[in-house]
């Protein structure tokens, strides 16, 4: 349901022509001008006002893409795709709240088997969102570099 309540969102993105990427509530947009990026963030706020969604602002990054960012509990950046630190301390703070409620070694050792699992088929390419994002935010960066490059004669 969520998914469809943003249908507008992805329609929008659609029209505009930038990379766009987004799983459930969650989304990024890539493009190398600044202009474009400015004019669809203010699209996504009229429609996200009109939905009554906020959004919340931890989770908004408006910057450089070759910077790196995170998305989906993954780092981004050109060339480099790891588990982000907050979802390695969100994991350790979890370890900690089973511990302090008294969970069994047991159940603690399936719950960090359970994420090793899941790093494991995360980190090993078998996700194609982050990865197709990786690679479109990869493009992106490279071109914005080489026309930042190009203008000042390097």
């Amino acid at each position: 349901m969520g998914a469809l309540y943003l249908k507008p969102l992805d329609d929008a993105h659609e029209k505009s022509g930038l990379s766009y990427a987004r799983f459930m509530d969650d989304w990024v947009i890539v493009d190398t001008s600044r202009w474009k990026i400015r004019k669809i963030v203010n699209v996504a706020n009229t429609i996200l006002i009109n939905l009554k969604i906020e959004k919340h602002p931890d989770k908004i990054f408006i910057g450089r893409a070759e910077k790196g960012f995170d998305f989906l509990g993954y780092s981004i950046k050109p060339n480099q795709l790891t588990v982000s630190e907050s979802t390695i301390k969100r994991n350790a703070d979890r370890i900690d709240r089973l511990y302090e409620q008294g969970a069994s070694q047991k159940r603690i050792r399936q719950y960090v088997r359970r994420w090793l699992e899941w790093l494991k088929a995360r980190i090993s390419n078998q996700i194609c969102l982050p990865l197709g994002l990786f690679r479109q935010i990869t493009r992106v960066a490279l071109r914005s570099y080489i026309s930042t490059a190009a203008g000042s004669g390097r």
